[in-house]
Parts: structure tokens; sequence; C-alpha cells
């Protein structure tokens, strides 16, 4: 199942992303993988039991490849920060993770988050292309990779869920005037269509006395939400309230011709 959750920052989509079933790889580009440790419920009780953590195999990209923050001269001449330099080892360890999980047992893949990565994916094509900014092509390579490789190599994966962690961009829509909201892609164009390529859209929110919860059908939102297995809007934003719901979507019974 393909599943994207999207939300403003600090709205708790990395703790409900891990709530899915395990074992689980946990790909961490924004460091918020910290949060599994020590996020608790209102009763004080941790959301992510030390026993279920154990079963997480995370991977943190920044501690991992990110050098110390200071500027250099690699790119014609232009100021550019190291990690321009680190994006390829990045994208490296991350094709081979996934080549990893086709050999593992994992039950759930979760990305956090898709907004960082992208602009990894921008700098790696900064720095192979020898150029300090993007060109107008380049977003082409960009959505090749999107839509031809990265999107066609999660779904091929043996994993039930894999989850996309992603923040909002938003515009104007140029037709009928009217502010939107999309998943933050490579460019705003690609973020506008990005929606239609998962089973699952979320939006995760805070609502009153620190409840957190998924909306997933469109009413006054300006996302466009949606979901294919029915699951209820506002929902507790937990695996364990919507568990019953997820049936496999290919397996859904088809009406008699």
């Amino acid at each position: 199942m393909f599943i994207v959750i999207v939300g403003d920052p600090g709205t708790g989509k990395t703790v409900s992303a891990a709530t899915f079933p395990k074992p689980m790889m946990f790909m961490d580009w924004d460091d918020g993988a910290v949060s599994l440790k020590y996020a608790r419920n209102k009763e004080g009780q941790l959301i992510i039991p030390p026993e279920e953590l154990k079963q997480i195999s995370i991977i943190d990209f920044k501690r991992t490849h990110f050098s110390p923050v200071q500027a250099q001269t690699i790119l014609k001449g232009k100021f550019s920060l190291p990690h321009t330099v680190d994006a390829p080892k990045m994208m490296d360890t991350f094709n081979n993770s996934l080549n990893s999980i086709r050999e593992g047992n994992y039950k759930t893949l979760v990305i956090d988050s898709l907004t960082t990565m992208f602009r990894v994916w921008k700098e790696a094509v900064c720095y192979h292309m020898n150029q300090p900014l993007l060109q107008i092509q380049d977003y082409n390579t960009l959505d090749v990779m999107l839509y031809g490789q990265f999107i066609p190599a999660l779904r091929a994966l043996p994993v039930d869920y894999v989850i996309l962690i992603d923040h909002i961009a938003m515009e104007v829509d140029k037709v009928t005037g009217l502010l939107v909201e999309f998943p933050v892609g490579p460019s705003r164009n690609t973020g506008r269509q990005l929606p239609k390529e998962f089973d699952e859209v979320w939006r995760q929110m805070v609502i009153g006395d620190e409840k957190y919860v998924w909306k997933t059908k469109r009413g006054n939102e300006l996302l466009q939400t949606k979901t294919r297995h029915h699951i209820p809007d506002g929902v507790e934003a937990n695996f364990n309230s919507i568990k019953d719901f997820l049936i496999p979507v290919d397996s859904e019974p088809q009406t008699a011709v």
C-alpha cells in the first residue's frame, strides 16, 4: 500500500508513521527519528514502546553523511556548502538501502521526509552537472527520476506499507484564482501532480487538546486528500485506528459482469 502523509512541521507525522507494522525500515532525512524514543501520549506512555523500537531499522542520512558546515569553493568558482558534495554519497546509500529491503523481511518502509530528500536530489544533479544551480532541463530529469524510477521502485518492494512523509506547498491556481495546497515535490508542478500516484493521501493535523488526526477526505481543506479504503475523516493518527480498513486494494471484491 502506497501512502503519503503530509502536514506542517511538528504535527506528529514521524511518530504516527512509526506506528505501522514492524519490522520497519525507517529512512530518516530530517533527524526526526529521535522523536520515536521520547514521544508520549497524554497518559504519559511511550507511543513507540521499546520492544517495537528495537524492530525499527533507522538509517540516519544526515548524521552519517553530512559534513560540518563550512563554505568551500567546488563548482565553477561559486561558494557551495559541503552538503552538495555529500549529496551523491547520500543517494548511493539510499539506493543501496532500498536494495537491502528486497533481501529483508520488512513489513513497512518509511521515508521521512520527501521535502529534504528532493533537496538532496537537486544538489546531486548540480554536483554531477558541475553547475551551481539547476537549469530548466534539469527539472525534466527530476521528473524522470520521480515517476520513471523512484515511484516504480517503491511499488515493487516486497513490503506491505510504503509511507512517505512530506510537507505542504501552496500557490494560487491560475485558472480558478483559489489558493491550493499540495505536497512538496522537486518542483511546484510536480508537487501538484504527486497525489495521484498514491493509494492514500492523508493530511496530519493537531486538533484541540493535542489530538493528532488524519484528514482523509476533502472538505473545507485546500489539500487534495483522498482514501481508497474508505478510512473515516479525522481518524486518530495511528495504525491501530485504521488497520481494519486496510485490505489490499488489489483484493477488493469486484462486481460480476
